[in-house]
């Protein structure tokens, strides 16, 4: 009922997300994370590799897990306007995401536009949870290499509280 992402949960104390970790890298060698906990700015937290089927972030405030991202994929490829469809990787995903979730918002014609104009772009899916007040968000993004561009598929997994700053930042815009 507190949501989260499979071992880890919306609340969970900084300390038992790293016991946790601690622990599957003692059982599992392949395992590599990053501690970025002491970082200054807003990303802190831990992010995993290969404990779960897709690199996982787990996203702390104020000393508990507060938001969890999945990353889904990662592509790269030749520059790619986004006209309704993305890669047919993120567009399978998104047919599954979007058959088990209830869709709130998806990307505007700005964003769209903006993405397709721009080096570095993000097209977001909003998608209620089924844990009452949580949203989801399904990410699209691109970023430059020296060659050509990283695609990542992602999804955002907020807390009810990061829920609400999340609603009340896109009210605003």
């Amino acid at each position: 009922t507190l949501g989260g992402y499979k071992d880890f949960y919306f609340g969970m104390p900084q300390r038992d997300v790293k016991q946790f970790i601690d622990c599957q890298l003692y059982l599992n060698k392949e395992i590599f994370y990053n501690d970025f906990t002491q970082e200054r700015g807003k990303a802190k937290g831990y992010f995993i590799q290969n404990m779960y089927k897709y690199n996982t972030g787990v996203r702390l405030k104020d000393g508990k897990v507060n938001s969890i991202d999945v990353q889904l994929f990662v592509n790269l490829m030749e520059k790619t306007s986004y006209s309704g469809k993305a890669s047919e990787e993120f567009e399978q995903i998104k047919k599954v995401v979007l058959d088990k979730y209830e869709l709130i918002a998806k990307p505007t014609k700005v964003s769209i536009d903006e993405f397709n104009r721009e080096d570095y772009g993000r097209l977001e899916w909003v998608l209620k949870s089924n844990i009452e007040g949580n949203l989801i968000l399904l990410v699209y993004e691109q970023s430059p290499s020296k060659t050509k561009y990283f695609y990542t598929g992602r999804m955002d997994y907020l807390s009810s509280e990061e829920s609400k700053i999340y609603k009340k930042e896109s009210d605003s815009k």
